[in-house]
């Protein structure tokens, strides 16, 4: 019987070949959807593939040093939206003499990011640099005032303390003012505790992605999404994958459920030293309270509020037991949602209001030869 002209036609099965061919473009297709969307949030965050791609050592602003781990790099210079150069000394900002200027007092600030300023979008808008400025508007006729910016993004007191005997003593500051808290504060707050910090420290690691894998973070922001995530610490190029064991994160202690003492007394131990080395010199210690914004604290970092406090107050008593100035500027510049990018890093405005704090309370109690 032959078949009917209004029966449909027999459906033609696909072959293997077609079958995977149709396959491959769909997945080709998803791939491509998903890199473009991955490419336009990057955009849109100001994220190149720069985040995922360690920069050479002699192109970074951090570059390991023999005693002090890391050191900002003499000679760094960056534009655009946030400029930084880093002068020959070492500092952040403008060139300055290792000899001091006749008729100079000189004043050098340390401490981490919060005392670099990681917020400042120019080098002149760093709380150093402003406090400079407003110390030479309270100068006495014929003396000039210059602030050196000597902090470091990373640094404990252990670099800070490091850095002074080796390298800024030299320099024949009039005053050490020191800015300092929460990069002490996280390995007090972690577990296995060791008072040089060995127990989230290590010595400069540096882990270059190479072949295929360097090839693909360089040119698939989807890759580098599935490979590496989006957390800045963990990063190849960031300088905690560099300075933190691996394990660094799992190791925290939330300082609300408890301040780990003897980590604080550690952190004490290295400003003390400090005050001893300063007063051996002739130098002009003085401390800092540290302020911090608690609004500002994400869900995702760690908890050190309550050990900043603690190291605060312990300060206060460290600078009555060797009578040497505290400046309590975090009782006057602590939780102002608006100076702050995060619970600690200041913007341009906060940099202005610390250093117009610190200004204020070297002014009131007339220290570094103002009003003497």
């Amino acid at each position: 019987m032959s078949a009917s002209p209004t029966d449909p036609a027999p459906r033609r099965r696909l072959g293997f070949d077609a079958i995977a061919g149709r396959c491959l473009f769909v997945v080709l297709a998803a791939a491509l959807l998903f890199e473009v969307t991955v490419r336009v949030i990057d955009w849109r965050a100001g994220r190149t593939s720069d985040f995922w791609l360690p920069r050479g050592s002699k192109l970074a602003l951090v570059a390991p040093h023999p005693f002090l781990g890391s050191a900002l790099q003499p000679g760094y210079d960056r534009a655009g939206d946030f400029q930084i150069h880093v002068n020959s000394l070492g500092m952040r900002g403008a060139e300055m003499s290792a000899a001091k200027p006749a008729n100079t007092y000189r004043l050098l600030a340390t401490g981490g990011s919060t005392t670099f300023c990681t917020g400042a979008r120019s080098d002149a808008a760093a709380w150093p640099a402003q406090l400079g400025a407003l110390l030479s508007q309270l100068a006495p006729a014929g003396k000039q005032y210059e602030v050196g910016n000597c902090g470091v993004s990373g640094w404990t007191t252990v670099e800070n303390l490091i850095d002074l005997e080796l390298r800024r003593v030299e320099l024949e500051p009039d005053a050490w003012l020191f800015y300092g808290a929460a990069n002490d504060a996280r390995p007090v707050q972690s577990r296995g505790f060791k008072p040089d910090y060995t127990h989230v420290r290590r010595a400069w690691v540096e882990d270059e992605p190479r072949g295929l894998d360097r090839f693909l973070l360089g040119r698939s922001h989807a890759y580098a999404w599935l490979s590496r995530g989006l957390d800045p610490e963990v990063q190849q190029g960031a300088l905690a994958s560099k300075l933190f064991v691996e394990n660094y994160k799992d190791l925290h202690m939330p300082s609300d459920r408890g301040v780990f003492q003897p980590g604080v007394q550690a952190y004490l131990r290295n400003v003390e030293h400090m005050l001893v080395v300063c007063k051996a010199r002739g130098i002009a210690p003085l401390l800092c309270s540290f302020a911090t914004c608690k609004s500002k604290l994400k869900p995702s970092d760690e908890r050190v509020l309550e050990t900043v406090a603690a190291m605060n107050t312990g300060l206060a008593a460290l600078a009555g037991r060797h009578d040497v100035p505290f400046l309590d500027v975090a009782a006057r510049v602590s939780d102002r949602d608006e100076w702050y990018d995060d619970w600690m890093h200041h913007n341009d405005e906060g940099c202005l209001a610390l250093a117009r704090a610190i200004a204020k309370a070297i002014s009131e109690r007339r220290l570094c030869g103002l009003g003497g």
